[in-house]
């Protein structure tokens, strides 16, 4: 599942970036991995995290709030 993400300068070391998934959108596998990259897939991923998995129907709705420090 991909998405559009907001990317927000914090400050001149911290980026915000945040991305909604709503009720309308559904998933049949469960959401499990957060991966961020340029804007060809095949890039280095510039971060990268997994997390216990999370059934995304349309009962739920789903956040990630991430805040990276970069040099």
């Amino acid at each position: 599942m991909s998405k559009n993400v907001v990317i927000q300068r914090v400050d001149d070391r911290t980026l915000s970036i945040n991305a909604f998934f709503d009720s309308q959108q559904t998933s049949a596998q469960p959401l499990q991995e957060v991966v961020l990259h340029g804007t060809n897939a095949l890039d280095t991923p510039a971060f990268r995290t997994t997390f216990l998995p999370i059934q995304k129907n349309t009962t739920n709705e789903v956040r990630i709030d991430i805040l990276m420090e970069v040099r």
